[in-house]
């Protein structure tokens, strides 16, 4: 444990993962306040990344809109099998 006369370094995270059942949406939608912290975090150097186990033809709409708007930088989907991003969509 640092002393009080160390500094404590904290870094910035280059990338985040996130889930999305029961984790940024429910019942199939982001919760506003989800949504808006993925807007803003959007805007900065962090990658945003959806990492799921669904397939992406049931991906919800809105997640695959926050990907089209350039919120989120890719989709890692069925457990890590696929991925896609805006560049390369299939």
């Amino acid at each position: 444990m640092p002393t009080p006369t160390q500094k404590t370094l904290i870094s910035t995270p280059k990338i985040i993962f996130f889930d999305i059942d029961d984790t940024l949406s429910r019942n199939g939608e982001i919760a506003p306040q989800n949504k808006a912290t993925l807007e803003a975090l959007a805007k900065t150097d962090i990658k945003l990344v959806i990492s799921t186990g669904r397939s992406k033809p049931i991906l919800p709409p809105d997640i695959t809109a926050l990907l089209e708007t350039d919120v989120l930088d890719a989709i890692i989907c069925m457990n890590g099998q696929y991925s896609f991003d805006i560049v390369n969509p299939t």
